[in-house]
């Protein structure tokens, strides 16, 4: 079977199909993965074929109209104006990307597609073509009800039944709306947003999320499954330094502190206060700058902090006590699968959601967003974390639900069916 991956989006939107990838090789299926063309590396380790999308989705949220939107800061005119940015680049960039999207699925004509919530043009070949698309999402509250909880776009606050069903009602028609439009940019005009919904509620979904924090619920249809968390073996293409050993032979279970992909316009005014709040309160740190959400200054505690730019998380979580992180599908399922506490603090809605979920669970205290990570209780709360054994006990129990939580063969079973 010939299988195209579409992944569109920061590190983690990329790395459920990745697993995937690997997943599919292994049953002997060929697999192309089409990712934006800075994550070539990760495709290529998994064996699959590339092709490249276009740059410019991470570039424009890297760029500092990217930033302010999405990182905070900044005066309310100024948001919205970034807002309004962001939106106007988006469309063009969007645009770029359905055509290639277009592009390779008509040249490859593929058995099977499976594509994320970004990458759009798989739900109207969903159309003609129905059952050989699969959405794959690591994101809960996207396409089909919950009770008590309302869409994404919301946070995934309750609301109550009525209000919670009708927001995804309201998201779908917001999605296939704009959809639409595109579409008949590229030149199909046959199609309606109401065709569209139907092949996108129709369309099969897994949710690579575990069902300890997402469970399955049973009024949805039966091409709705939550199949787990998918990870793939990151530290096979790296090995940790000397120093960082040694650090935590000094150090053992200390706070590990990253925004992952996210970036935000003042990485230097939130290192500053993280490194204040460590010194002040004795708190041994790993500090991850990754995309630049956090920076590496000149002078800093060098004997109780340790800055890193790129660590597999499978690697360092087992050997800390608690993570402050932006809140990523992946990052969440790692910190709690290897029994960390969690503090989220969150850049976009589906890291809001996370952030609720991990409170919910008492697995960590309620995180400021990015745009008031300095401000309020977030001193008090970064303490509270790393010293509260209830998070840790809480974040354990999950742990070890997850870990039996191996769903391969179903995942299987379910794409080939």
């Amino acid at each position: 079977m010939k299988v195209i991956c579409i992944s569109i989006g920061t590190r983690g939107d990329i790395e459920p199909f990745a697993a995937l990838s690997e997943l599919l090789i292994s049953a002997g299926h060929e697999v192309i993965c089409a990712f934006p063309a800075q994550f070539e590396k990760q495709a290529k380790q998994t064996g699959a074929d590339f092709f490249p999308l276009s740059k410019d989705f991470l570039e424009m949220l890297e760029s500092s109209t990217g930033k302010m939107a999405l990182g905070g800061g900044g005066s309310f005119i100024k948001k919205i104006k970034a807002f309004y940015g962001l939106y106007t680049q988006n469309k063009r960039v969007s645009f770029e990307l359905l055509k290639q999207q277009k592009e390779l699925i008509e040249s490859e004509n593929p058995d099977l597609i499976l594509h994320s919530l970004k990458a759009f043009y798989p739900v109207y070949r969903n159309i003609n073509y129905p059952g050989k698309s699969v959405l794959i999402s690591p994101i809960p509250c996207v396409i089909h009800p919950v009770n008590e909880m309302s869409s994404i776009f919301l946070n995934g606050k309750d609301y109550g039944k009525h209000i919670n069903r009708w927001s995804y009602k309201l998201m779908r028609r917001l999605s296939m709306n704009y959809l639409t439009g595109q579409l008949k940019r590229t030149g199909v005009k046959e199609v309606s947003a109401g065709k569209l919904t139907n092949a996108w509620v129709s369309e099969k979904l897994i949710f690579t999320i575990s069902p300890s924090l997402y469970p399955q619920r049973s009024y949805w249809p039966s091409q709705v499954r939550v199949l787990g968390y998918l990870e793939r073996d990151k530290t096979m293409h790296w090995s940790p330094p000397d120093p960082l050993l040694n650090f935590l032979s000094k150090h053992p279970s200390p706070l590990f502190i990253t925004f992952g992909s996210m970036t935000n316009p003042h990485p230097e005014e939130k290192t500053k206060f993280v490194l204040d709040v460590l010194k002040e309160n004795a708190i041994p740190a790993i500090i991850n700058v990754a995309a630049g959400g956090l920076y590496e200054p000149d002078l800093y505690d060098r004997e109780h902090v340790y800055f890193v730019d790129d660590i597999p998380y499978d690697w360092i979580f087992p050997k800390v006590r608690a993570v402050i992180h932006h809140g990523g599908a992946g990052t969440t399922h790692l910190a709690l699968k290897y029994g960390c506490a969690s503090m989220i603090v969150p850049h976009i809605p589906d890291q809001r959601l996370w952030n609720r979920i991990i409170s919910q669970a008492d697995a960590g205290p309620r995180g400021p967003s990015i745009s008031k990570f300095t401000q309020g209780e977030t001193k008090e709360k970064i303490v509270d974390l790393f010293t509260n054994n209830k998070y840790l006990e809480n974040a354990c129990k999950i742990g070890e639900r997850m870990s039996r939580e191996d769903m391969s063969d179903e995942i299987l079973k379910f794409l080939s069916a």
